[in-house]
C-alpha cells in the first residue's frame, strides 16, 4: 500500500504504534493494519502547504513530561527509527518527539524511496514501546542541511556584501532553515529567500555574539 497524504494539517493523520500493535490511520479514519508482524506502510499526513511543522515539537534535550506512556524507552526507540531513516538519506528526514501528543515523529519525503522506508519504519514501529506517527515534507533532512551550508559557501547570492551574511542552520523542530544576516544584507536575504523552495527565515544579526 502506498502512503495517502492527506490534504490537511499534520494532525489530519496519527499512525500509532503501541505494544507491536499497528493501526493504519488514513484520512477517512482508523483500519486495523493486516498484520502485527507484517504491518502494511501506513499513511503519512502532510506537513502543511509550505512544508513547516506545528511549533510545539520539543527536541530530545528536553524534559519529557507530556504523555509518552515510557520515556525509558524513547531514546531506543528513536536511535532505531534514525538508523533506518539512514538508509534512505533522500527519503529521510528527520525523527523529533512530539511531546504533547505523547509520540514520535518520522518525517520523510514522499515517492519510490520514501515508500521503502515507510515499509521498513512501519514494521518496525510495531516492535516499539513507543507511539509513532508518519508526516511527509516535501525535502529530506540531507537536503536542507546542505542547503543550509550552501547558503553560506560561498554565498555568491549576496553579492558584496557576503561579509553581512552570518550564519544558517537547519532545525528538524520547525523543518526550516533559519538565515542570519546583518542590516546591509537583510533585503538582499529575504529577497533570496522568497525565491527559494526550500522555507527560509531571514533573521537579522543584531546580538553581541554576531558582532
Amino acid at each position: 500500500m502506498t502512503p495517502r497524504p492527506c490534504p490537511r494539517s499534520p494532525i489530519g493523520a496519527v499512525v500509532a504504534a503501541v505494544a507491536g500493535a499497528a493501526l493504519l490511520a488514513g484520512c477517512g479514519g482508523l483500519a486495523p493494519a493486516e498484520s502485527a508482524s507484517t504491518p502494511a506502510p501506513q499513511a503519512m499526513a502532510t506537513a502543511g502547504p509550505s512544508g513547516a511543522l506545528p511549533p510545539y515539537r520539543l527536541d530530545l534535550t528536553g524534559p519529557l513530561i507530556g504523555r509518552i506512556a515510557q520515556p525509558a524507552a524513547l531514546d531506543g526507540d528513536v536511535r532505531a527509527l534514525q538508523a533506518i531513516g539512514d538508509v534512505y538519506p533522500d527519503a529521510f528526514g528527520a525523527v523529533v518527539v512530539n511531546e504533547p501528543e505523547g509520540r514520535v515523529e518520522m518525517l520523510l519525503v514522499p515517492g519510490p524511496a520514501g515508500d521503502r522506508l515507510l515499509a521498513d519504519a512501519t514494521r518496525l514501529s510495531a516492535r516499539l514501546r513507543t507511539p509513532v506517527a508518519f508526516f511527509a515534507v516535501p525535502f529530506s533532512g540531507e537536503h536542507m542541511r546542505q542547503t543550509s551550508y550552501d547558503l553560506l559557501v560561498p554565498a555568491d547570492w549576496a553579492g558584496p556584501h557576503v561579509k553581512d551574511v552570518v550564519s544558517a542552520d537547519f532545525s528538524p523542530l520547525d523543518y526550516r532553515i533559519t538565515l542570519y544576516v546583518k542590516a546591509a544584507a537583510l533585503t538582499l536575504a529575504r529577497q533570496h529567500a522568497a525565491r527559494m523552495p526550500e522555507p527560509v527565515t531571514v533573521v537579522l544579526a543584531e546580538s553581541a555574539e554576531f558582532q
